[in-house]
């Protein structure tokens, strides 16, 4: 019957995982750390099946470098860890946004800072990811709902990093990771594996100015020479002082914004006739979900591309008491809208390392007067 439905129980860890697979990755290098190593052991246990070299790094600055480098060289590669590690990857992620090599990580969040609540669930680190490496550069930020959408999501996030040769960051939650839900069959898209690799001849220049801000990418050992310095450098990719030529290239690289802007697929969203919209981002879906259902005076708009944000969401939310949910004290979300649309966006967050439920929604809603 062409109607069924293929359902699979998953969970974040093993959609995370499959979209990896599906999305061709060849190299994950990481250092163990809670609650992202499940997607390094799910891939370290398939690695011989599906042709994947994993590395435990001696820590998670060799990590990320380890997979700019397997990138540099051609292959799909990832890197995973939780927000301590992440830290440490700063430098890391700014070489790959100068070097223009891309790159995909896993962020799998739990309660900070430092080593926090390791085995509970969190959205705290999503103005650090969205800000993360030193300068300024495009990047594009997800954060899955479902396990079906850590599948989908994933396998989009090394379709994007190789179309605009950026940082791509999947943001996790212990909760998701952890959690398993029945779910409708992922889609598997084809487009997605397309590498936008070019051969290059004599004439190559990697860091060529182009009119959307990539450049040709050709992987080193073939017939171009390929040059590439973490300083900054000329179309050629020699180092350069000549502060024309630095004033292109930081334009060009952020030209890729534009592009990005519609790679964008819409939020979800649900009932916006409604007087309250509440806004949320992840893993909340489900909670927010299942407390707007039945109620006429609620309704809500729910993120899974958290970076960019398309600004226009203003013309359909302006005049609404919007109110975000999230699982961090400070609103982060809220003040990523609020900055990119100018709405006034209130919040209320649940930062006790329990996920964001239906139940806590309505009480808390009510303890704040807003409902």
């Amino acid at each position: 019957d062409a109607n069924e439905h293929n359902y699979y129980l998953v969970n974040g860890t093993e959609g995370t995982g499959l979209g990896a697979i599906a999305a061709g990755c060849r190299f994950l290098a990481a250092y163990p750390m809670t609650p992202g190593t499940g997607v390094m052991n799910f891939l370290a246990s398939r690695a011989e099946k599906y042709g994947i070299v994993v590395e435990q790094a001696e820590d998670e600055i060799a990590a990320v470098n380890m997979v700019i480098g397997g990138s540099f060289a051609g292959a799909r590669s990832l890197v995973t860890t939780s927000g301590g590690g992440f830290a440490l990857m700063q430098e890391g992620i700014s070489l790959a946004a100068m070097t223009e090599t891309p790159l995909v990580m896993v962020d799998a969040q739990r309660p900070a800072p430092a080593t926090g609540l390791p085995t509970r669930t969190a959205q705290e680190d999503l103005l650090f990811v969205v800000h993360a490496g030193h300068g300024e550069f495009p990047k594009y930020v997800v954060a899955p709902r479902t396990p079906k959408d850590a599948f989908e999501l994933t396998e989009k996030a090394f379709y994007i990093a190789d179309k605009y040769q950026i940082p791509a960051i999947i943001l996790l939650t212990e909760s998701l990771v952890d959690s398993s839900a029945t779910v409708e069959a992922p889609i598997h898209k084809e487009e997605f594996l397309q590498r936008f690799v070019v051969e290059g001849g004599d004439h190559y220049r990697r860091f060529e100015i182009t009119e959307n801000g990539v450049s040709p990418r050709a992987i080193p050992g073939g017939k171009a020479p390929v040059r590439v310095d973490s300083d900054e450098h000329d179309e050629e990719g020699y180092i350069t002082e000549n502060l024309e030529i630095r004033k292109m290239m930081v334009q060009k690289r952020m030209k890729k914004m534009e592009g990005l802007m519609g790679e964008l697929t819409a939020p979800a969203k649900f009932n916006l006739d409604a007087p309250l919209i509440l806004i949320g981002w992840g893993d909340s879906w489900g909670a927010i979900d299942e407390f707007a259902t039945g109620r006429n005076d609620v309704g809500y708009v729910h993120y899974t591309e958290v970076f960019p944000i398309d600004p226009s969401i203003k013309q359909e939310l302006e005049g609404k008491r919007l109110v975000s949910v999230e699982g961090n004290f400070t609103g982060q979300f809220a003040s990523l809208l609020r900055s990119e649309t100018g709405l006034t966006v209130e919040h209320i967050g649940r930062y006790d390392g329990r996920p964001v439920s239906a139940n806590w929604i309505e009480k808390t809603l009510q303890e704040e007067g807003i409902i």
